[in-house]
C-alpha cells in the first residue's frame, strides 16, 4: 500500500509549496486568517510539519566525511601548491607536465590496484634542474625525468600479501604514467601504513 501524496494545490486554492515554505521557516503554527478558517490548511500544515521534522533531524546530524575523501581533498590542495614540471619528449615544440598531474595519475592507479584499501599520500621526489629552489617562474621549476620517483603511503586490505600488493601497485603506477605521458619513472617508493 503506497502513501497518498499531497496535491499541488488544496481544494481551498492554497499552494502546498507555500505551506511547505511556511513550515520550513518554522511558522507552521502561525496561521493566517484564511488558514484559521480553512478545513484543509491546518491539516496539511500538520502533515507537512511532521514530515519536516525528519528533514530537520537529518540536517542537524553531524556528517563526518570519510578519511579517503579528506585525504583526496588535501591531496588536491597540496598539488595546487606545487608548480614543478617535467619536460615530455616530443617534437616540434616543448611540452611540460605538472608534477601534480603525475601525482593524480599515480594516486588513481594505486587506488585501483587489488588489495589497496586507501591511498593516504602521493608525492614526487626528484632533482630540480634549475632555479636552486627559488623559482622566478614556472619555467624555472623543471624537474629531471631521469630520477623522478613517486612516493606513496597507503593501507591494504587484510588478508592480502603486502609484497604482492606492493608489486602490483608499483606496476600499475609505472604503467599508468608511461601510458598517459610517455615518462618512465625511476621508481615508485611505497610505505604500507595500515592494514584494514
Amino acid at each position: 500500500m503506497s502513501e497518498q501524496r499531497l496535491p499541488v494545490q488544496l481544494e481551498c486554492g492554497a499552494s502546498v509549496a507555500d505551506l511547505l515554505e511556511q513550515v520550513s521557516e518554522g511558522r507552521a503554527t502561525e496561521l493566517t486568517p484564511h488558514q484559521a478558517q480553512c478545513p484543509y490548511c491546518p491539516v496539511t500544515l500538520s502533515r507537512l510539519a511532521a514530515s519536516w521534522r525528519a528533514v530537520e533531524h537529518l540536517r542537524a546530524e553531524r556528517v563526518r566525511p570519510s578519511a579517503q575523501l579528506l585525504a583526496w581533498v588535501m591531496h588536491r590542495i597540496r598539488a595546487g601548491l606545487d608548480n614543478r614540471q617535467v619536460k615530455l619528449d616530443g617534437e616540434p615544440g616543448e611540452t611540460r607536465i605538472s608534477l601534480a598531474v603525475l601525482i593524480s595519475l599515480a594516486f588513481w592507479a594505486a587506488s585501483a590496484a587489488p588489495g589497496v584499501r586507501q591511498v593516504f599520500r602521493a608525492r614526487p621526489s626528484g632533482r630540480e634542474l634549475s632555479g636552486n629552489g627559488r623559482a622566478r617562474s614556472k619555467r624555472d621549476r623543471l624537474v629531471s625525468s631521469a630520477d623522478l620517483r613517486i612516493e606513496l603511503e597507503l593501507s591494504i586490505v587484510y588478508g592480502f600479501n603486502a609484497l604482492v600488493v606492493a608489486e602490483e601497485v608499483r606496476q600499475a603506477v609505472l604503467d599508468e604514467v608511461a601510458d598517459m605521458t610517455g615518462l618512465q619513472l625511476a621508481g615508485v617508493e611505497l610505505t604500507i601504513a595500515d592494514v584494514d
